[in-house]
């Protein structure tokens, strides 16, 4: 049994400075709003909470292409330290692009349709699937034309993040959260 304050604290401030606070608990006007606004909060923020770990994986990924690249680039020879330079191009890239995703879902978060934000996020990473695809090809073009180590390292640097990024899309797009409200 709950004394007078434990009871006080569990009941919702509405009910509490509402002048017949027993007409709402006959009601069950707490439960059912309570209840509503967990749900509307779980759907509106399954976007955001995809677009959170999206963008958590992608800097994972750039915090290790960025220190790895580099000790290829000082370390190794022709073919690692062109490996190494697009590691860390391509690092430093990815963890521009999750800095500015986090800061403008931040932003969009307040005005945003959980459903439009998840239809916007879906175009984006086919989009940048279909651009991966190019950037595999890319690298393909460059280890086939130049027969140099570093231009060997620089086309399998390419290759490689761009194989990265295909699969980081891909699997990202497919599941973007079906928002319904």
């Amino acid at each position: 049994m709950l004394n007078g304050s434990q009871r006080e604290t569990l009941i919702p401030r509405v009910v509490q400075n509402n002048p017949n606070p027993h007409r709402f608990k006959r009601q069950g006007f707490p439960l059912v709003a309570c209840f509503f606004c967990i749900i509307h909060l779980i759907m509106k923020s399954s976007i955001w909470k995809f677009e959170s770990d999206l963008t958590q994986r992608l800097l994972v990924w750039s915090y290790l292409s960025v220190p790895g690249g580099l000790f290829l680039w000082l370390t190794a020879k022709d073919f690692g330290r062109g490996f190494g330079i697009q590691a860390v191009f391509w690092g430093l890239v990815d963890m521009l692009i999750a800095l500015f995703g986090t800061r403008s879902a931040d932003r969009r978060m307040a005005t945003a349709d959980p459903q439009r934000e998840a239809n916007f996020i879906r175009r984006i990473l086919w989009i940048n699937f279909g651009l991966d695809v190019f950037y595999i090809l890319g690298g393909v073009w460059m280890i086939l034309s130049w027969q140099r180590d570093f231009w060997q390292g620089t086309g399998w640097g390419i290759v490689f993040q761009g194989a990265f990024l295909f699969l980081f899309d891909l699997y990202h797009a497919l599941n973007v959260p079906v928002e319904v409200l």
